[in-house]
């Protein structure tokens, strides 16, 4: 085809050219498709069904805004840890509210795995676990109940605790809500993709997993942080999350806006 063009006598554009003018003088006769039925185009009527307002997203009780009310428990708590741990700070000489290893498995001192929750190592440690706090005891409240907050999320604090000393040296103090916290995100993350029926599966699991890696894998790692007592949580947290709540609360604290 390549070397016709090139003749130079002209017979392969003598050949070539009345082929193309045909193909062209076909198409350009040719008369249009019709247009298909809801297919913007020229030929295209609007209907009056064009004109109606979207349908309404579907509602269900995980997508909506709880009652702001419903942070009171975890303000509640959190004014605890301000008392607890400036009665820490403020008295170093007097006995910590801390857990260890000796003092609850050796001393038999079950209540520190409770009371270590609630005091944090500085004004630091505490301020970075409170939004999170705060945003999912509200929620967790707001949505199933005090089943949930601050029921669970104790009992997930206090053996996220536990499973973090075994690991430690018996003299390692422990301090602070950040396996309670990791936990209370991971419930929430579970029951979420478990009850918000509006979505596809998929889609739930796909934000849950962007949700966790964005709120909870650390940005840089500090030698006096606890990653064990974090993933202790989180996997705490899960398990709970299966095994402790069939769907949202429908009598209590769910007035929503």
């Amino acid at each position: 085809m390549g070397r016709r063009l090139r003749d130079k006598s002209g017979r392969g554009q003598r050949y070539l050219l009345p082929r193309f003018r045909r193909f062209r003088r076909r198409n350009l006769l040719a008369a249009p498709p019709p247009p298909v039925e809801g297919e913007l185009g020229a030929g295209y009527v609007p209907s009056p069904d064009d004109f109606l307002p979207s349908p309404p997203k579907p509602i269900s009780r995980l997508n909506q805004k709880p009652n702001i009310a419903s942070i009171k428990p975890a303000l509640f708590c959190f004014a605890l840890f301000w008392l607890c741990s400036l009665h820490d700070w403020l008295s170093p000489d007097a006995d910590g509210l801390w857990a260890s290893n000796e003092a609850v498995i050796g001393e038999h001192q079950y209540w520190r795995l409770l009371t270590a929750l609630f005091v944090h190592s500085d004004i630091g440690h505490l301020l970075a676990n409170s939004p999170l706090f705060l945003i999912f005891g509200w929620f967790l409240y707001a949505f199933f109940g005090w089943l949930a907050f601050p029921a669970s999320a104790l009992i997930i604090g206090t053996l996220s605790n536990l499973v973090t000393i075994y690991f430690y040296p018996p003299d390692t103090e422990l301090l602070g809500a950040s396996g309670m916290l990791y936990g209370m995100v991971a419930l929430w993350l579970v029951v979420y993709v478990r009850h918000e029926n509006t979505l596809p599966w998929g889609v739930r699991l796909l934000r849950a997993v962007g949700v966790s890696l964005l709120l909870l894998f650390p940005t840089t790692f500090r030698e006096e942080t606890s990653y064990t007592a974090h993933l202790a949580g989180f996997v705490i947290g899960i398990a709970v999350g299966f095994i402790g709540f069939r769907g949202p609360s429908k009598t209590t604290r769910t007035d929503f806006y």
